[in-house]
């Protein structure tokens, strides 16, 4: 019969293990993760065989591990990311690992303490999937395990017994209990530090403060002291208790980061489009001194073709040049440029003598005259 996949949660202590420590590299050698009896009770009771594990183990190696047990489903912050799973092993008494932490982690001493001090406090729960084979009610167990969520460390094992599962603890009451002994064990990791007494306390006051928000609805706090708690407020406290923030108001925090880069990229593509443009406006100024030398060029060779000496300023004067130069194009040119043939050819047939002859004085000679009406014409 094809067995239904359930969540499992388990509640696993190292009471009676005494786990190896490296403080410095921040390892917990011979861990007991899992066990091979449920701590639940009622429906949720289950028992794990040593076949079950032993073909499970390799689902647990390098499973992560948070700080406090969580509902399936809810988001875990990053800050409580404590650890991760290594070297497991099945035994005829559960799964036993090495326990990898972070030894800069605010939990990091307690932890150690435990270990070595009293390893019943220090306990682990696992979220995952599996199939449960039910067919004998009193005695269901663990068939297969499909799938491995986390294995997260857990304040007092032997006495949370399956929090969310257990019949012992009525629904209604499940979230206080969560809290409270997170509550608890806040409070016990704050006292254990070893952080200043004057940052102990407001750190304490903080945690004693939610839990009376979470017991009463209402803060214990008054304005007064909330005031003095933001003067007291030191950025080495931020760097201590929320290196998120320091990081955020630094902008070192990756959005920080991207924006700081997308800002230098904006004022490199500002000035290459600067660049760009004046290059540009360059290029322009060049291509019309081209044109106009082009230009120039040309005209002096249309005038050297209709055999009219540029340096005769009479009949090629500036005033033609610049007509010449504002002239569309050169069928435009050409035009002008016959005109001015034709009418000199013109007062040359009309006085059979060159049209700029010597004028003497007294009444102006005929050839004079046409060449008052010839230079008006022009």
């Amino acid at each position: 019969m094809s067995q239904k996949i359930e969540r499992l949660t388990e509640y696993c202590t190292n009471s009676g293990v005494t786990p190896r420590v490296d403080r410095e590299q921040g390892i917990l050698y011979g861990v007991k993760i899992l066990g091979t009896q449920s701590r639940n009770v009622g429906q949720r009771h289950v028992s794990y065989p040593p076949a079950t594990l032993a073909k499970a183990a390799h689902l647990y190696e390098g499973a992560t591990s948070n700080v406090d047990h969580r509902k399936s489903g809810e988001t875990v912050s990053y800050r409580d990311r404590i650890g991760v799973i290594r070297n497991v092993h099945a035994t005829n008494d559960g799964l036993i690992a090495d326990y990898h932490f972070n030894p800069k982690h605010a939990l990091a001493e307690q932890l150690c303490w435990d270990a070595e001090h009293a390893p019943e406090k220090l306990g682990f729960s696992h979220l995952a999937d599996g199939k449960v084979n039910r067919s004998d009610p009193k005695a269901p167990f663990v068939e297969t395990i499909e799938v491995v969520e986390s294995v997260d460390l857990v304040a007092n094992p032997a006495t949370t017994r399956g929090l969310y599962e257990s019949a012992d603890v009525p629904d209604d009451q499940k979230e206080l209990c969560e809290h409270g002994l997170s509550a608890v064990s806040d409070l016990r990791t704050i006292l254990l530090g070893d952080a200043e007494l004057e940052t102990k306390k407001s750190r304490l006051s903080e945690v004693l403060s939610v839990w009376q928000v979470e017991l009463t609805g209402k803060s214990s706090i008054g304005k007064e002291a909330a005031i003095m708690e933001w003067k007291e407020l030191t950025i080495e406290g931020l760097r201590e208790n929320r290196i998120d923030l320091v990081d955020v108001l630094q902008g070192t925090d990756a959005t920080g980061k991207l924006q700081a880069e997308n800002k230098t990229l904006l004022e490199s593509l500002d000035t290459k489009a600067k660049e760009l443009q004046e290059a540009q406006d360059r290029i322009a100024e060049i291509e019309a001194d081209s044109q106009k030398q082009a230009k120039k060029l040309a005209i002096a060779e249309e005038l050297k073709e209709a055999k009219l000496d540029p340096s005769n300023k009479t009949l090629v004067s500036d005033a033609f040049i610049a007509t010449l130069e504002s002239a569309e194009d050169a069928s435009a040119r050409k035009v002008l440029i016959e005109d001015r043939i034709a009418i000199t050819k013109h007062l040359r047939e009309s006085t059979g003598t060159p049209p700029f002859g010597v004028v003497g004085t007294g009444d102006l000679p005929a050839v004079a005259k046409d060449k008052k009406e010839f230079l008006g014409r022009l």
